[in-house]
């Protein structure tokens, strides 16, 4: 079959006298890695590359300083025609080169100091493609076509919590996650010395992006690969990381990684630690607390006694829109995400608190992370509260039964979460400010534990319901929780 392909190639292009059609006169055109050079594609953060070389990819990378690349293609002797090589950043095209040749010309292509350009910090792929236009080339030469390689930036630091302007950044989309087999995903990465409190690091992304936390960034070739936390929420909810007091190393790496299937969207990304909130005798009472708009997390520490029952709760004084809680681990060492909760906080309905109850196994010091969704409000006023000045703790937030939703606002599909401490017949439906049946979202025996579940935002009749303000309600056997969603379009 190879040598009958090679004919049909030598009848179309002419092959170079003396010599019969074979296999290794198939038309090829191949990315490649000249003599002298450390890669197929090169990046240096100085032009004037030689096609001799040598010289090597620069070892730092910076998101500060300009980037110059270069890359090679090399087409055998039956190649004739037209063709186009090109050069991508992150499936972004850096380079577009059209070529043409003759046949029976053997040929090593050149492209020296593309760019410059400038990259953010973070783990990104360099991709060299060449595509024939009317050229034959059998499966396994057209392998050798396209040519993948991640390059790192270093990572930008993280302004000190609490410096002006805020401490937060704010970014054009993070690079889609890569997925072509054996490279690691791409993603935007920043730095964050840790402080000497506990720290927690929080992002809000417009479309589907993850947080994860890396801790051993190298240089550009090395790094970002060690993964000590990920918080993978559906949809495009609140991601966030938490951080004891002697969490390892000194340095983090938090990075953001976009979905594959997500559209463009930028995010938010602030951290903080729990200087100033700190309490020693678990009876607490913090009622000045408050959220910029730029922030989305605050992180409390609290010394808690084995044995003893405390309730909490978080009062929303400013704001529209609602702030939840959930206990962690205080160990020092401790890195999670929401996923490690020991408790969250349940919404009562038709009030601006949501409470919780919490028992600790073992008597130390525990976290508590006051977070909100959004940030469609430029502030947010809360009172959070431990112990004797907890207000609205009561039966019903301590019979295991809590439901949220998000995004709220929404403008998408919103997710309404919820867990059973018990497996129960679960029945959950959107009402309208009437209390209008508008969707029986489920209706069935659902397992102990915490679920997800998509909500369309459409009626019972596949019709998008208008924008304003709904009624999530969760029944589970008699138990009721009720959470006010808000859509918009």
């Amino acid at each position: 079959m190879r040598r009958i392909l090679a004919a049909i190639a030598c009848s179309a292009v002419l092959c170079p006298a003396g010599l019969e059609a074979g296999t290794d006169l198939i038309p090829k055109i191949s990315v490649q890695q000249p003599t002298n050079w450390d890669s197929h594609v090169v990046a240096r953060t100085v032009p004037g590359a030689t096609v001799a070389g040598p010289f090597v990819t620069a070892t730092s990378l910076s998101p500060t300083e300009p980037v110059w690349f270069n890359w090679s293609v090399h087409t055998n002797a039956s190649i004739g025609g037209s063709w186009t090589d090109q050069l991508l950043l992150d499936g972004v095209p850096i380079q577009v080169l059209p070529r043409w040749t003759g046949p029976l010309s053997p040929r090593d292509w050149y492209a020296l100091d593309a760019g410059p350009v400038f990259v953010p910090g973070g783990r990104h792929t360099v991709t060299a493609l060449t595509d024939a236009t009317g050229v034959l080339e059998s499966g396994s030469d057209r392998t050798d076509n396209r040519w993948d390689r991640p390059l790192i930036w270093t990572p930008e630091p993280l302004p000190a919590a609490g410096a002006a302007p805020g401490q937060y950044a704010s970014r054009v989309p993070a690079p889609v996650s890569f997925v072509r087999p054996g490279l690691p995903p791409n993603n935007h990465a920043f730095s964050l010395a840790r402080p000497t409190e506990a720290w927690v690091v929080a992002m809000r992304p417009l479309v589907n992006i993850d947080l994860v936390l890396y801790d051993d960034y190298t240089n550009s070739l090395q790094g970002l690969t060690h993964e000590v936390a990920r918080s993978a929420r559906t949809l495009d909810s609140l991601e966030l990381v938490v951080g004891g007091t002697a969490s390892v190393p000194a340095t983090f790496y938090p990075a953001l990684e976009r979905d594959p299937a997500a559209g463009e969207g930028t995010y938010l990304l602030n951290w903080g630690d729990t200087a100033g909130r700190v309490d020693t005798d678990g009876d607490a009472f913090w009622d000045a607390e408050s959220l910029r708009a730029s922030d989305f997390a605050n992180l409390y520490a609290i010394d808690l006694q084995a044995g003893q029952s405390y309730p909490i709760s978080l009062w929303r004084r400013v704001g529209l829109e609602p702030i939840h809680f959930a206990v962690l681990p205080g160990d020092p060492s401790f890195v999670g995400t929401l996923d490690d909760a020991l408790v969250r906080s349940q919404p009562v309905a038709g009030q601006d608190y949501e409470v919780a109850t919490f028992s600790p196994s073992q008597t130390g010091r525990y976290l508590i992370v006051a977070f909100r969704e959004n940030n469609e409000y430029p502030i947010a006023r809360y009172q959070l509260a431990v112990g004797s000045a907890a207000v609205g703790v009561g039966p019903q937030a301590t019979d295991g039964v809590w439901l949220e939703a998000s995004p709220n606002p929404s403008h998408a599909p919103a997710r309404l979460r919820y867990t059973l401490s018990v497996a129960a017949h679960t029945r959950l439906e959107v009402l309208d400010v009437q209390g209008r049946r508008l969707r029986t979202v489920l209706d069935g025996g659902q397992p102990a534990g915490t679920h997800d579940i998509v909500w369309d935002l459409k009626d019972d009749a596949g019709v998008a319901v208008a924008p304003g303000l709904y009624w999530a309600r969760l029944d589970v056997a008699g138990r009721e929780r009720r959470v006010r969603l808000a859509v918009v379009r």
